[in-house]
């Protein structure tokens, strides 16, 4: 329908322009005859120029109309695609929106409290980003997000059992929680996991790598408020005379470090079962080592990490934490003595 539409306008064109042609033709002769020109080829001449200039002048004015019909049309489609993009950014918000309530909502249907919108747009994020991860990298790249997501989930499950498990020593989850932590920090340091040794200090954790980041992070704990305690369970009473031991309690106490001792024959027999090395974060988290055997004087190995959110088993931290505290004795300070 539409081409037969465009040929007749094309007919309908070349019909104007050919009456248009022959009515100046003629025009232009009658003034010649009138003028008195009366030679053919000029009479001829006239004709022919006065019709093509009249074809011409047509077709300059169907330009310049076409022009003024597009100029019009593409203001008005400019005008429709704005809106309409308008109204699809707009949709796209309360999509966004609405999905964002559901997502903060979805948890109620399970008897759990409902997440902020600033927990649920990061979710979001992790979801995209892991799509747009899997459809762009290698294969080992995804085995290896895969794998980390399906660590990651078995951690969360562990956790809504109140416990989660790490094989050996764990790194991320102690700066994590020290760099988060709002209130306390209340730990315990034994030569059995922290030493070098059942006698020494030195090459031990605090001379690691994971042990000077552990401190910085205490140090930027402290700056904000939280206050940092720790008891340095000693196997021996002569580890205090260990050079290591004592700059490490320099550089604790210079940080702002509360520190307290312990050794064997200050303990009272209803602590002999509780020298345990754990942290308590903000009294909600502990944060528990456990060594594996070490032949002879070497360093301890930890065969695993715990970290227990179940309250029952945080409040005993917190009040084993406090027993340890009371009998524990300050660290001397050098300058003090002297």
């Amino acid at each position: 329908m539409a081409d037969l539409d465009r040929n007749q306008g094309s007919i309908r064109t070349l019909i104007r322009r050919f009456l248009l042609a022959a009515g100046f033709s003629a025009a232009a002769v009658a003034a010649a005859l009138a003028a008195g020109d009366t030679d053919p080829a000029s009479v001829a001449a006239i004709a022919v120029a006065v019709a093509a200039a009249a074809v011409v002048g047509d077709f300059l004015q169907g330009v310049v109309l076409r022009l003024h019909l597009l100029e019009r049309r593409t203001r008005e489609a400019l005008s429709q695609t704005g809106g309409a993009l308008e109204a699809t950014a707009a949709q796209f918000r309360a999509d966004v929106e609405r999905r964002f309530a559901q997502l903060t909502t979805v948890p109620e249907a399970f008897g759990l409290q409902p997440i902020d919108h600033d927990r649920a747009a990061e979710l979001v994020r992790v979801v995209q980003n892991a799509y747009a991860f899997e459809h762009r990298s290698s294969p080992l790249a995804n085995a290896f997000v895969r794998a980390e997501a399906q660590r990651f989930n078995l951690l969360l499950h562990q956790l809504r059992s109140g416990e989660g498990t790490y094989d050996g020593e764990d790194r991320d989850w102690l700066l994590t929680l020290t760099h988060n932590c709002a209130r306390t920090l209340d730990a315990t340091s034994l030569t059995t996991t922290d030493g070098g040794g059942r006698t020494r200090y030195a090459g031990g954790f605090w001379e690691s790598d994971l042990g000077l980041h552990y401190l910085e992070r205490q140090a930027d704990a402290i700056k904000r408020g939280v206050s940092v305690r720790r008891v340095f369970v000693l196997e021996h009473s002569r580890v205090t005379e260990d050079p290591a031991y004592q700059r490490m309690c320099d550089r604790q106490r210079n940080l702002g470090v509360e520190i307290r001792y312990l050794t064997p024959d200050m303990v009272s027999v209803n602590l002999h079962n509780k020298l345990d090395d754990f942290i308590v974060f903000d009294n909600e988290i502990s944060y528990e080592s456990v060594p594996s055997l070490a032949p002879g004087d070497t360093r301890p190995v930890i065969s695993t990490t715990h970290l227990v959110l179940n309250r029952t088993l945080v409040a005993k931290r917190v009040r084993q934490f406090a027993d340890i505290w009371d009998a524990a004795l300050p660290c001397g300070d050098p300058d003090e003595q002297i």
